[in-house]
């Protein structure tokens, strides 16, 4: 059954906490409610930045940044990335915006994502064989809904959107899908980094074709039929992420990130 009300609020809180434990990034985190309102995560007075985000920081506005409840929290700058997302796409229920080190970096450079693991990563194959779309508009934080239509146009259909020089977006049915997805991708992102350093990037080959239909249907775009999406939490990544936070112990490094 679909979380709502309070839990729905908290879960949001948790993705905030365990992205800044798993990949030290800022940024927010919001989740639909229904079709006008969401879940936001805002900065209060004790703003402490991702990884120490609380309930009470996770606020109840429409998709425009308007509520009764936001208080004395301040919505983040760029609310419309999120309400505008919730506007275009009703397949997503939720949206991370982080701007983890590695993504930004390839964001930066512009590095062509391809799909060069196979079992060792599989869900990358389904988020990289076409590519990983990239907003280019370098010198803009997304604060207005003319620029995050722009995004929204860009990303279409997919569960992630690279912005360059800004980190990324990833889109989900679920919180943990979304998170998951971010985390993965930033892990993705520091492997490929690596090898683009080392200058072999060029000369790693591709998925073959035949193996890559072993991956799941040749459609990268709803959430509802990626499995580095909807499936995300079923193959365990957000428990795996949840328990170390729990735990207070250093998060899962690798990039499967679900073993």
């Amino acid at each position: 059954m679909p979380k709502q009300g309070e839990e729905l609020r908290r879960e949001v809180a948790t993705a905030c906490r365990i992205l800044g434990a798993a990949i030290g990034s800022t940024g927010h985190v919001s989740s639909r409610i229904d079709d006008r309102e969401m879940y936001l995560r805002c900065r209060g007075s004790n703003e402490a930045g991702l990884a120490y985000a609380d309930t009470p920081s996770v606020r109840r506005m429409d998709f425009d940044g308007r509520g009764p409840l936001i208080g004395a929290y301040r919505t983040p700058h760029e609310t419309p990335l999120h309400g505008e997302v919730y506007k275009l796409r009703p397949d997503a229920n939720a949206v991370v915006h982080v701007h983890p080190y590695h993504a930004v970096l390839c964001g930066l450079a512009g590095v062509e994502f391809r799909p060069i693991f196979g079992g060792y990563a599989g869900w990358s194959v389904q988020v990289t064989q076409h590519g990983v779309p990239l907003y280019d508009r370098v010198t803009q934080t997304i604060t207005t809904s003319e620029l995050a239509r722009e995004m929204c146009d860009v990303m279409g259909d997919r569960d992630l959107v690279l912005l360059r020089g800004h980190g990324m977006v990833t889109v989900g049915k679920t919180v943990e899908a979304a998170t998951v997805l971010a985390i993965r991708f930033e892990r993705l992102a520091e492997t490929v980094w690596q090898l683009v350093l080392s200058g072999r990037y060029d000369q790693v080959a591709n998925v073959p074709e035949e193996d890559i239909l072993r991956y799941g249907p040749d459609r990268i775009g709803a959430p509802a039929q990626s499995p580095a999406a909807s499936g995300a939490e079923e193959g365990g990544g957000w428990r795996q992420y949840l328990r170390a936070l729990e735990a207070g112990v250093g998060m899962p490094s690798s990039v499967r990130g679900d073993e």
